[in-house]
Order: structure tokens, then sequence, then C-alpha cells
């Protein structure tokens, strides 16, 4: 069971933060609270997460580009993907 204010899916808790921070910082703010920032494991939980954002709000999410690939923050297997048209751009 979450904590007051944050929603359960699947066995995990979320809790989507109103203050507008850098990615390193959300990630920090997430650590200190014991948790990660979401890693998106298939396309239902990407429609949960989608369907608790309100329209317009930016977010982060727990996904890093390494070396060879990408990873999780929370080391969960990466998998599923839903990039938009052209994604991954490597910043261009």
């Amino acid at each position: 069971q979450c904590q007051t204010g944050w929603n359960e899916y699947n066995n995990h808790c979320y809790k989507l933060m109103a203050e507008s921070v850098s990615g390193d910082s959300a990630n920090q703010k997430c650590r200190g609270m014991g948790a990660n920032l979401a890693s998106v494991r298939d396309s239902q939980e990407n429609t949960f997460i989608a369907n608790t954002i309100k329209e317009g709000d930016m977010v982060w999410i727990g996904l890093k580009r390494k070396k060879k690939g990408f990873e999780w923050t929370d080391g969960s297997q990466f998998s599923y993907t839903n990039w938009a048209e052209g994604q991954p751009d490597n910043g261009n």
C-alpha cells in the first residue's frame, strides 16, 4: 500500500511532484524519499503514467543514456519503448 499522496499501480507507488527541477535534482529528490524516478516497463504502465500527468506538464522519468544504450535508474531491465517519431535523436 502506498503512502498518502501517492498512487499505486501494479505494486509500485507513484507521486507527481509539482516543483519544476532539473533531471538530476528530480532524481536526488526521489532518492531522498527512498524512491526512484519512474521506470516505464510496458504500454499499460505508460498509459497509467500518461493519465496521471496533466496535459502540458513536463516530467522526468528514470531513463539514462549510457555508452551502450539506455538503463533505468532503479536497475530494472530496459526493453519497452514508446519513442516519438525520429527519437532518440542524440539531442538534435
